[in-house]
């Protein structure tokens, strides 16, 4: 297939940023690991009111950290269950929810489950990048 001027533009400046990000990724994997570092050090609700801002004392800096945000979770599925299915009625109910294949595959045998599953090649393509260089080495060889 030829690509167009526009199309390898795209694949060269994804090869750049690929490389960068392969350079960085340590760096970036370390930031979420002392984010995480940093939250688990401020959990004690009554050392550390959730509705408090919080500001840390480094050597060099001060980590400000908002009150924590206010997030909603179900505390009864069951009741969740019966006033969805009691407002929107079983069939759009069970439209509605999202079966994972974890849950499915833990209860289900695969045989049992061919009638009305099915598995095709729709998923991502893996991308890599691979120098020219390289290519030309290998062909020569």
């Amino acid at each position: 297939m030829k690509h167009t001027a526009a199309d390898r533009k795209v694949f060269d400046e994804y090869d750049v940023l690929h490389r960068w990000y392969q350079q960085v990724k340590p760096k970036i994997d370390r930031h979420e690991a002392l984010e995480r570092e940093i939250r688990a050090l401020f959990v004690d609700g009554t050392q550390f009111p959730a509705t408090e801002p919080i500001r840390a004392e480094g050597t060099h800096c001060y980590i400000d950290l908002t009150p924590r945000k206010e997030m909603r979770r179900i505390t009864s599925l069951s009741a969740a269950f019966a006033a969805l299915k009691k407002a929107m009625g079983l069939g759009p109910l069970i439209d509605a929810l999202t079966i994972t294949f974890k849950l499915l595959d833990r209860w289900v045998s695969e045989a049992d489950q061919a009638e009305y599953v099915v598995k095709e090649p729709t998923g991502p393509r893996t991308i890599e990048v691979v120098a020219k260089t390289a290519i030309s080495a290998r062909t020569a060889a």
